[in-house]
């Protein structure tokens, strides 16, 4: 009987080994993915800065702020993900439809008005949170993929969002810092990636 053991103990240890190998090749992929989508993405100047401006109707801004208050957000990263997953929830990508900054019920929408969502969403929570953040929304004006030209409507520039602290909140390319974060609520929605820093050429 003790050969039987053996090799049951054995079996296993094999499973193990193959379940760790394969956990480790898919984190090492989401790793590769996280980048590779934003590496390939290019957000090129002139940039121009402007204040979130969504226009929330009040039953949707008091049930977010209810949530994030449940939720216990108590930092800036913690509320960016809980800002780019209601954004997410009620937008969804379409390019040919009638532009609106009013956001009432789940809709479609384009760059522009994702990151206006998040801007205003972000500030509002902000302030109520006391957390010292701040996002404004950012337009590059050349925007490629894998080098080419985007062939979508309206993606001759690109909307995106510019997380930063509240003492720097500045709407200039004076925001670019290793303190900001540049966050792409759109992009986040289609590829479940966000970060854009790797995109920006300032």
């Amino acid at each position: 009987m003790e050969p039987k053991k053996s090799q049951t103990g054995a079996g296993i240890r094999r499973w193990l080994l193959w379940i760790s190998a394969l956990t480790i090749l898919l984190i090492m992929g989401i790793v590769a993915y996280r980048m590779i989508v934003p590496a390939l993405l290019t957000l090129g100047p002139p940039h121009t800065f402007s204040h979130p401006a969504a226009q929330l109707s009040p039953d949707l801004l008091a049930s977010w702020q209810k949530e994030a208050k449940d939720s216990g957000i108590g930092d800036r990263d913690e509320l960016v993900e809980f800002v780019l997953r209601r954004t997410a929830g009620i937008l969804h990508p379409d390019f040919n439809h009638t532009y609106s900054l009013e956001f009432k019920t789940p809709r479609p929408a384009h760059c522009l008005e994702y990151s206006h969502l998040f801007g205003t969403t972000f500030n509002h929570l902000a302030r109520k949170l006391g957390i010292e953040y701040r996002a404004m929304v950012v337009r590059s004006n050349t925007a490629r993929f894998a080098g080419q030209k985007i062939p979508l409507p309206g993606f001759d520039n690109h909307d995106w969002i510019l997380v930063v602290p509240l003492v720097n909140y500045v709407l200039s390319s004076q925001a670019f810092s290793s303190d900001s974060l540049y966050l792409d609520p759109m992009l986040y929605d289609v590829f479940f990636v966000s970060d854009v820093e790797a995109s920006v050429i300032p």
